[in-house]
């Protein structure tokens, strides 16, 4: 069977050990490896990184004995080696810590092609000062009009088993009858889909105001936990979106698992990322 692995790039921050925590947790819900990557700017200061990396290592070990707990150091900048990473050592899942807007720049500004923008790879973004990991009780799933935004399903069928999650559909309020029947086949699909799979659902319209805001409004309603989302494409380049900016920057902290759509339309398929089957 393939090795399963998540890819953690760390800082030695407080941010980084919210990150471990949150991809520990997943990787002993898929039995994964835990792939501690850290990036240096020259030759020079490999040495005394090493040394650091190692010493987390231990820590890490101690308070997660039963994970597995590697680490890599490359050469580099963040804008092209973690996901140049994450590809070389086949990882399933990227979990990324973020200082905010101002320190997390390369996620949130133009940068953001380079890490996230282009990679099938899924990514899970936790903020700085989370709340303390508790596993995923209740996940919030914004269902839009995009072609491709099905695709997710999968990935929440995936950590939904693990966790024993309840699964939060939203659709936006719409008026033309053409956009409200193919939001009422989706919704229809995404029913059965997690009856198949017997996992508790709920399917909310939320209204179209201001998204992030109504989803965040919805979130600290129904103490939402994860929030699952595409990151849809616009013209012939991937770019992160503002809505998406927004959602992974949240006042609320809630963890971000974020998707890139890969060019296809079987979904099952996208459970190979990170360990259906």
């Amino acid at each position: 069977m393939k090795e399963k692995i998540i890819l953690t790039p760390v800082d030695f921050t407080e941010v980084s050990e919210f990150a471990i925590d949150h991809a520990v947790h997943m990787a002993l819900s898929i039995n994964a490896k835990v792939l501690l990557l850290h990036i240096v700017k020259d030759a020079a200061a490999m040495k005394k990184a090493k040394q650091m990396l190692q010493v987390h290592i231990d820590e890490q070990k101690d308070k997660y004995p039963s994970v597995d707990i590697q680490g890599i150091i490359r050469i580099g900048d963040i804008y092209n080696d973690i996901s140049n990473a994450a590809i070389e050592n086949d990882a399933q899942l990227i979990v990324m810590g973020t200082h905010g807007l101002k320190g997390f720049q390369f996620i949130t500004g133009s940068r953001a092609l380079k890490v996230v923008g282009d990679s099938e790879i899924p990514f899970l973004i936790v903020q700085k000062d989370a709340p303390k990991f508790s596993g995923y009780k209740n996940i919030l799933v914004p269902m839009s009009l995009e072609k491709d935004s099905k695709q997710k399903l999968s990935y929440v069928k995936t950590i939904a088993e693990y966790f024993q999650s309840k699964v939060f559909i939203t659709v936006p309020k719409e008026k033309d009858e053409f956009l409200i029947n193919k939001l009422k086949r989706d919704l229809a699909y995404s029913e059965k889909f997690f009856k198949d799979a017997g996992i508790e659902f709920e399917a909310h319209q939320l209204e179209k105001k201001n998204e992030v805001d109504a989803y965040l409004d919805f979130a600290s309603k129904h103490n939402i936990d994860l929030f699952v989302i595409m990151n849809h494409e616009e013209g012939i380049l991937p770019i992160i979106s503002n809505n998406v900016q927004e959602i992974i920057t949240n006042s609320l902290k809630i963890p971000t698992f974020l998707i890139n759509p890969v060019s296809t339309s079987d979904i099952s398929i996208l459970g190979n990322y990170i360990g259906i089957g």
